[in-house]
């Protein structure tokens, strides 16, 4: 494509100019392309343009003029594809948003879920589990207990859908395949039966802990999920050598909530694989361990939200130790009503300390959008102010 370039003071013909030619005139040069050049007012289109006038018309990347009163169009970038628009910093565009749309409404659905299905869920399910923890203690050959025990079985199931649902598009968004496998199976474990939900459950609550305990060395927000498999097993690997290779981090109580977290979410994927393939009690005994250590961290966190999350969190997972020492793995009398019982605590205590979990997560967010609006703020006085 050609252009032609002309200037107010010659009467010579037009004739095309390409950019990268320089089109010689007598009292200056003309470039289409990266430089122009002149010692007087200068009309120029490339990437960068000087002069020595006050006068220039401007169109390029970079501009820089010795006069005050030069017309400028810089940074802009103006196409019908998926190239951006751009005019100084701000970013728009017929192609891929900055921020997805994708991403916002798994946002908003995240903070819909958190705010109105997630409460009704939990509230309806630690109401049926402690209810069916009582009349399991009387058998199950009562009607009325069998309805009530398949009834707390469902409404988990449905709040533990609901809980994976409502991370995946979190998962999706942030392009975090830790997140994604954890929501992913949160709602496989919704299929488990009672006695194995607990110890099914240790995989997507040692999965989760994951990005927070290794953010010292990577971020849970990445560009692609062929990115966050290569950072995120880096960050596991620097954080575990940390923690191995210089014990006397591990007696400092700091380590609870940075080193300890993720030994415990190991100890807890390990017990999975051992109760599954080798022994269930010791398998689950081990899946305990490991979430109480996962858990702890949340003890010692100064909001008082996280502390109650980390008791109820716990809390089931004491219980459910307990559990898997009454009775056979297949115990159907008075054994195996005391396990099941044992069991349906465990879960209503893990669903108030995910409940609470959530709302410290949401405090944090919150507190995080403040502080990010507010130096904002300070930024636009200083900008105003110079």
């Amino acid at each position: 494509m050609a252009y032609y370039l002309t200037s107010s003071n010659t009467n010579q013909d037009r004739s095309p100019v390409k950019f990268g030619q320089i089109y010689k005139r007598d009292n200056g040069e003309h470039l289409l392309g990266n430089q122009v050049k002149r010692d007087g007012p200068t009309s120029g289109v490339g990437n960068n343009l000087s002069t020595d006038g006050p006068d220039a018309n401007r169109t390029g990347n970079n501009l820089s003029t010795d006069g005050p009163d030069a017309n400028r169009t810089g940074n802009n970038l103006l196409t019908d594809g998926p190239e951006a628009s751009r005019v100084g910093n701000n970013l728009s565009t017929d192609g891929p948003k900055q921020k997805s749309e994708f991403k916002e409404k798994a946002e908003a659905w995240k903070k819909y879920s958190e705010k109105n299905i997630l409460p009704v869920t939990t509230f309806i399910s630690v109401g049926f589990n402690l209810i069916s923890a009582f009349f399991r203690l009387f058998g199950k050959n009562n009607p009325i207990v069998k309805l009530l025990n398949k009834l707390s079985l469902n409404v988990t199931r449905i709040h533990q859908i609901g809980y994976g649902l409502s991370g995946i598009g979190t998962a999706l968004a942030k392009k975090n395949l830790f997140y994604l496998f954890s929501f992913g199976s949160e709602i496989a474990v919704a299929f488990a039966k009672l006695r194995n939900m607990y110890l099914w459950k240790g995989l997507p609550s040692s999965l989760d802990i994951v990005p927070s305990c290794i953010k010292k060395y990577t971020k849970d927000e990445f560009e692609s999920f062929s990115e966050s498999i290569p950072k995120t097993l880096d960050g596991i690997w620097k954080t575990m050598k940390e923690a191995l290779m210089n014990w006397r981090i591990m007696l400092k109580p700091e380590s609870l909530v940075k080193q300890w977290p993720i030994i415990g979410a190991a100890l807890s994927i390990l017990g999975i694989a051992i109760g599954v393939t080798v022994h269930e009690k010791i398998g689950s005994g081990i899946r305990d361990i490991g979430a109480v250590l996962n858990d702890c961290g949340l003890l010692f966190n100064e909001s008082a939200t996280a502390k109650k999350s980390g008791r109820y969190y716990i809390g089931g997972s004491s219980i459910d130790f307990a559990a898997n020492l009454v009775g056979k793995k297949d115990d159907t009398g008075v054994l195996g009503n005391i396990k099941d019982s044992l069991h349906e605590l465990s879960l209503a205590s893990d669903r108030l300390g995910q409940k609470n979990f959530l709302h410290f997560v949401n405090e944090e967010e919150s507190e995080a959008e403040k502080k990010s609006l507010h130096k904002k703020e300070e930024n636009e006085i200083i900008t105003v102010t110079e």
